[in-house]
């Protein structure tokens, strides 16, 4: 039989485990990081000006350093509006896959005037990103939304089985042809 005391040293632990338990799981929830931007999209309706394949622009690029991407073994490539930097991805999922385009939530200014590469770390000391996805409902090709790319740092990312790889470049269209 427990005494007074006894139930008390119990009860005093328990509570403070819970107390603890519920400060922790507080700020977890609470402390927003780059990987957790807010789930937004930004799409548009942009005129059909014609689109052309972003492609990074050193040839002896590998792996993450070059689009089009090689992302759970599947080719991925970005796209980007010829005179409104307008951008969307695609890639051919397998039903259950999602397709994300990351957007950052700053705008690129330089170095360059026209078209620049930044890689994740870069992103995220600068400041965090939002994204669009789409969920495959069968095998196919997939596209994104079309999201206002300009001046912003863009990246595609794709979830398969649980596991989400994504591009360490993101391109941002700073052409304001």
């Amino acid at each position: 039989m427990l005494g007074q005391r006894s139930f008390r040293r119990i009860t005093n632990t328990t509570m403070a485990a819970v107390l603890c338990t519920t400060f922790a799981v507080g700020l977890s929830i609470s402390i927003p990081t780059a990987a957790h931007a807010e789930k937004k999209c930004h799409p548009g309706g942009w005129p059909a000006l014609g689109y052309g394949e972003v492609k990074y622009d050193n040839p002896n690029a590998t792996g993450d350093l070059k689009y089009p991407a090689t992302l759970h073994g599947r080719t991925a490539r970005l796209y980007s509006g010829r005179s409104n930097a307008a951008a969307y991805a695609r890639v051919y999922l397998k039903k259950g896959d999602v397709l994300g385009i990351d957007r950052s939530n700053f705008k690129v200014t330089g170095p360059r005037s026209d078209h620049n590469w930044l890689r994740t770390h870069e992103v995220e000391a600068r400041g965090t990103w939002d994204y669009c996805e789409v969920t495959a409902s069968s095998d196919g090709t997939y596209s994104t939304p079309v999201i206002d790319g300009a001046h912003r740092a863009v990246r595609i990312c794709i979830l398969h089985n649980g596991g989400r790889q994504c591009t360490n470049i993101w391109y941002a269209d700073n052409d304001d042809d």
